[in-house]
């Protein structure tokens, strides 16, 4: 179910407007982001939130 719900997502983003994509991209990080902070386990902060950051960096993609 996961990876069927990841191929849809990526067929969705290919088939948008760039910046219907960038906000979708955005919100889809802020959801996770979110996740990550809220959750009890450190392993998660030490390795997702910094790439998460870098991909917000390098696409210019700032949190609400």
């Amino acid at each position: 179910m996961n990876v069927l719900l990841s191929q849809l997502v990526g067929t969705l983003i290919t088939q948008l407007a760039p910046n219907v994509a960038r906000a979708a991209v955005k919100a889809i990080l802020d959801v996770v982001e979110q996740a990550i902070l809220d959750s009890q386990t450190k392993t998660d902060d030490a390795i997702l939130l910094p790439i998460i950051r870098a991909i917000r960096e390098t696409y210019e993609l700032e949190r609400d």
